[in-house]
């Protein structure tokens, strides 16, 4: 699994500030002939490194819905 920070996002209601994580699942690839390898491209999902999983509400990841506990992040300039 690939991890990779996406930037420090704020919940307006609360003044928390996060950090985003997108994960993305790698996949295994077996060719016919050569070696095995992990390939990414599987599924992709948000994490706050505090472990709050994420819902995106924008198309590019300026706001996140927060799905344990009530709040929207939005990234901060």
């Amino acid at each position: 699994m690939g991890i990779e920070n996406i930037g420090s996002y704020i919940d307006r209601a609360s003044g928390k500030i996060y950090q985003v994580q997108k994960r993305t699942e790698a996949v295994n690839f077996s060719p016919v002939a050569g070696p095995a390898a992990r390939l990414k491209g599987g599924s992709e999902d948000f994490i706050t490194t505090c472990g709050v999983n994420l819902n995106p509400k924008s198309d590019d990841d300026s706001v996140f819905e927060m799905i344990e506990i009530d709040g929207t992040l939005h990234r901060l300039e």
